[in-house]
């Protein structure tokens, strides 16, 4: 995914555009199927991603695909097979948003190879058992009003006692984050990195230095299992 698509997507480009008051081009008209709500996102996309419109959507495949069920899984057969997965969701968010939903869903389950987006578990006690693995992070997505972290704390007292850390994130504890990761990892303790949002722009690198950890001492302690929580 580049910048460009994910400003598409955010609707951050679209934003732009009618601010600016741009226009799609002749050669970038909107699919005469397609819905005129659909002309601000089908202009941004032609934009950012113009060999995504150069396409022949007047023709029979792509107009049975305008009303098709399953427009996620059968794309007409002259969309290019180099197109990525993503560049697939942004076509259909600008010409079939009733249906991104449906893409949304399947397009992250396959990508993190899970079954459903639907929770398994509810309480601390049926993730930690059921649920998680030392060295895969469990991400706690937050709603205004709810912080599980005094009942995590309280959890980690009786199955982790003394083995339980825990840091507020922002710019400038990243360099304490990957250091109490390596700390944690080594000693088999558990450590919950909060407000994970602050710094969404990190997570790659949190993600690279988490890969040797997982190995770390494996066989003789046990591995790290780090609780990530963020706010959305």
């Amino acid at each position: 995914m580049t910048q460009r698509e994910w400003q598409v997507f955010t609707g951050q480009l679209v934003n732009l555009l009618s601010a600016t008051g741009s226009m799609p081009s002749a050669s970038a008209a909107l699919p005469r199927w397609a819905h005129a709500d659909c002309a601000s996102s089908f202009t941004a996309l032609a934009q950012a991603l113009p060999q995504l419109v150069d396409l022949p959507f007047n023709d029979t495949e792509w107009e049975r695909w305008s009303t098709s069920e399953r427009t996620e899984s059968f794309f007409p057969s002259s969309l290019p097979k180099d197109t990525t997965k993503f560049q697939r969701i942004l076509l259909l968010q600008a010409l079939r948003p009733d249906m991104l939903k449906a893409a949304l869903i399947d397009f992250i389950t396959k990508t993190l190879s899970i079954p459903s987006l639907s929770p398994l578990s509810s309480s601390l006690d049926e993730i930690f058992t059921n649920d998680s693995k030392p060295a895969t992070p469990i991400l706690m997505i937050l709603t205004p009003g709810a912080d599980p972290t005094q009942e995590l704390e309280d959890y980690a007292a009786r199955v982790m006692p003394c083995r339980y850390k825990q840091l507020a994130m922002g710019s400038q504890q990243t360099a304490a984050a990957v250091k109490m990761l390596q700390e944690a990892a080594k000693d088999g303790a558990w450590l919950c990195l909060k407000n994970l949002h602050l710094v969404v722009h990190w997570v790659p690198e949190l993600e690279k230095q988490a890969g040797p950890c997982r190995a770390a001492k494996r066989g003789t302690t046990q591995p790290h299992a780090a609780r990530v929580a963020s706010h959305v």
